[in-house]
């Protein structure tokens, strides 16, 4: 009896139980947005990687840019490079500028660049002035082409006189007096010709 008495109360209970939710964890399938937090804004320090660019126009590509801007410069420098090989040499010149010096006016003329600052009309003055006579002529034709300042590709060089107080030639240190002309030579049409005769005192 005691046997039975107690199966009958293990179904009792087990009957009982069957209408209750079971009690503890309730296991459900996670969203997968609830693991992926809030959306994050996209900041301007972030990295950006760059597209390869294989399907894009090659003349507008960066790279294609900068080699388009490097064979630029080097094409300038190459250019700036060539003109220096190709300035003329004064020391050649400057020996032929005499000889035509020598020889007179009409021999000057044609190694003349005539402008604004030497102009035809003055020109048979200012060549008696500085390579007519003396005091100027010998000590013009004593110069050498280191006796010339370079300026870019200008040449000029100034002889300078000195005179005492009766008028006589004296070296500069003892003058009372100076007088001073200078010549200019400028590279036009890629040769050296002669840019302005300057008288001065």
């Amino acid at each position: 009896m005691r046997r039975l008495g107690l199966a009958l109360v293990l179904l009792a209970v087990a009957a009982g139980c069957g209408d209750e939710q079971p009690r503890g964890v309730e296991v459900t399938e996670a969203d997968d947005d609830v693991f992926a937090g809030p959306a994050r804004p996209s900041m301007a320090f972030d990295t950006v990687y760059a597209d390869s660019g294989l399907y894009a126009d090659p003349r507008l590509r960066p790279d294609s840019l900068r080699a388009d801007s490097l064979r630029r410069d080097s094409l300038r420098q190459d250019s700036l490079r060539r003109a220096e090989v190709v300035r003329p040499d004064f020391r050649t010149f400057w020996p032929r500028f005499q000889a035509a010096v020598r020889q007179g006016p009409d021999a000057v003329r044609p190694l003349t660049a005539f402008s604004e600052r030497l102009g035809e009309p003055a020109f048979e003055l200012l060549y008696d002035v500085a390579f007519g006579g003396e005091p100027y002529r010998s000590r013009v034709l004593a110069l050498t082409p280191r006796d010339f300042a370079l300026e870019g590709a200008s040449r000029e060089a100034t002889i300078l006189i000195g005179y005492d107080a009766d008028g006589q030639i004296v070296p500069q240190d003892e003058a009372d007096t100076e007088s001073s002309v200078s010549i200019r030579f400028e590279v036009v049409g890629g040769a050296y010709r002669l840019g302005e005769i300057n008288p001065a005192g």
